[in-house]
């Protein structure tokens, strides 16, 4: 559970330090200008039940952050959206529904949904699936390139099958990094 005031993500990005602030009533991203740190800016709040701001990403001339929410007071419904921040304009954008897991690279988001590796194209806002996740794999990191997965879950995956995979922009896993002991 996240305490009043908790500090959720951090990042540093084209000038601004950005983070996330949630509370019980809702969630912002608050930015402010590294040469000129005078004013907090409120760049995005939610108030949704249970807001939350996720996953601060950095790339190009964008901050890209994820907003989920509780759709019922079970907290049993959960939905969300991926957002883009123009740095420039400090104007935010909603580009799709959150999915299980992404990470943003070279104006594209690629993501894991339902076990498979999608590329949404955020100029012409489609998404084409482009792998199958390997061994239900999750997205660790990335780079202009590659994308970095991984099979770990503590729950499922023992921690001498712990594996790292290397896959294209294109879908093609290209290395297989096994853990070692």
């Amino acid at each position: 559970s996240r305490g009043l005031g908790d500090v959720y993500k951090r990042q540093v990005h084209k000038g601004y330090a950005f983070w996330s602030l949630n509370t019980d009533k809702s969630a912002q991203l608050l930015a402010i200008n590294i040469d000129k740190p005078t004013e907090v800016k409120k760049i995005f709040e939610g108030n949704e039940l249970a807001a939350g701001i996720h996953s601060l990403i950095g790339s190009g001339d964008y901050l890209y952050f994820s907003n989920s929410y509780s759709e019922d007071k079970n907290y049993e419904n959960w939905a969300g959206y991926i957002n883009q921040l123009d740095i420039n304009t400090l104007k935010t954008k909603k580009l799709m529904d959150m999915p299980d897991d992404y990470t943003v690279a070279n104006g594209k988001i690629y993501y894991l949904e339902s076990n498979a590796l999608y590329c949404y194209t955020i100029d012409s806002d489609s998404s084409v699936k482009i792998a199958d996740s390997p061994e239900n794999s999750q997205l660790i990191i990335r780079d202009t390139d590659y994308l970095y997965l991984t099979n770990w879950d503590n729950e499922k995956v023992s921690s001498d099958n712990y594996k790292v995979f290397v896959m294209s922009t294109n879908g093609t896993v290209s290395y297989t990094h096994l853990r070692a002991h």
